[in-house]
């Protein structure tokens, strides 16, 4: 699917997403939040934290929601590998000729040539495994029906979701068990669509309130009775696969995808350059730069602007990032498309000429055996 064809209801929320995610960078990339005193900016900093999962699990159903009913191919995965690679090089480079204000050791270089196989970025070798195996997924989507797939939904959630949080109940839970899980979700969301309703957002608010309040409780009470592991477990119930984040991202789903549709070219072209976003901002080289040196947040913990800081920090990082993409995305992307495109032309031609050698061989064989 084109991003033109693509409905701006949810690339507004993937927008939302990323937004977010970037928030969540700020705090936990940017802060100590068990080092910090008691005052009203570490509620703000642990606020700012509790949104980063719920980015992450509405962009995994955005994506599942799509691939459903996409064809993989190897332009789609190569394309994607690209862009991975692109951003992780280019921050290598820059970080080795130009700013060089933190210290690479040989892990972080080789990690940086590496990024999917050293899981430089968690999001992406996750994400990248779950495109792999997407035709794998949809057959099984496709083929158990829908009692099945309810039941399938229904235990998954229960032993990784309600056991793993609330008895920490293991069972080889990883981000990409939790990754699948989520695309089932999304899948029957997409098959079996659910009536209209109107209180989709609130139930979303009243599920990601409840991770709030737990959040200032731990914290108050952590911090004013020096009991560090409550303060260090206060974002407990935002974690990825929380069942409040859970509720909270499918509600916001279907808020946003049962809502009226329609198609932007600029929400669109925005949406577009979110994966962008994270590869720059998150990249592991450049966290530690952006926000220790160029945001310098530790230093605006006990400034009264720190909430209008972090708000003015998330959307400078969003923009110009963007803007970078938007650039990446109408030049290098574009030459890179079009010799890929050449290349896999001619690979496709020279593997039917093989197949047809294979053919003639074989009939010649089969011919000659008759005679």
């Amino acid at each position: 699917m084109t991003k033109s064809k693509r409905n701006s209801t949810l690339e507004i929320l993937r927008i939302i997403s990323m937004l977010l995610i970037i928030m969540h960078h700020y705090s936990v990339h940017g802060f100590e939040l068990m080092n910090l005193p008691l005052a009203l900016n570490k509620f703000i900093v642990g606020f700012l934290s509790l949104g980063g999962k719920l980015g992450v699990s509405c962009f995994i159903l955005i994506s599942g929601y799509y691939m459903i009913d996409s064809k993989f191919t190897l332009q789609k995965f190569l394309k994607l590998v690209g862009e991975i690679w692109f951003y992780s090089i280019s921050m290598l480079i820059l970080f080795l000729t130009v700013l060089n204000p933190v210290e690479l050791n040989m892990k972080l270089i080789i990690s940086s040539i590496f990024p999917l196989l050293s899981s430089f970025y968690w999001f992406m070798t996750a994400y990248v495994l779950l495109m792999i195996l997407s035709p794998i997924l949809n057959l099984i989507i496709n083929n158990i029906g829908k009692c099945l797939h309810e039941n399938l939904i229904i235990f998954s959630i229960l032993i990784w979701s309600f056991l793993h949080n609330f008895l920490n109940f293991e069972l080889y839970y990883n981000d990409f068990i939790w990754f699948i899980v989520l695309y089932f979700i999304a899948g029957y969301l997409k098959k079996y669509p659910k009536r209209k309703t109107k209180k989709h957002f609130l139930k979303a608010f009243i599920s990601y309130l409840i991770i709030i309040i737990s959040d200032i409780l731990l914290i108050y009470i952590g911090s004013k009775y020096n009991i560090n592991y409550l303060v260090e477990k206060s974002a407990h119930f935002s974690e990825l696969n929380s069942p409040f984040i859970l509720f909270s991202s499918i509600e916001l789903f279907l808020g946003f995808s049962n809502s009226k549709p329609f198609n932007n070219k600029i929400v669109n072209n925005v949406a577009s350059t979110t994966l962008g976003i994270y590869l720059i901002h998150d990249n592991r080289i450049m966290r530690p730069f952006l926000w220790n040196t160029i945001f310098n947040n530790s230093k605006m913990f006990f400034s009264n602007f720190l909430l209008l800081h972090s708000i003015f920090s998330v959307l400078i990082v969003f923009i110009f990032c963007m803007i970078i993409d938007l650039i990446r995305q109408n030049t290098i992307e574009k030459l890179y498309l079009k010799i890929l495109n050449k290349f896999l032309i001619k690979i496709k031609l020279f593997l039917e000429k093989i197949i047809l050698k294979i053919k003639n061989l074989f009939f010649a064989n089969k011919l000659t055996n008759q005679n």
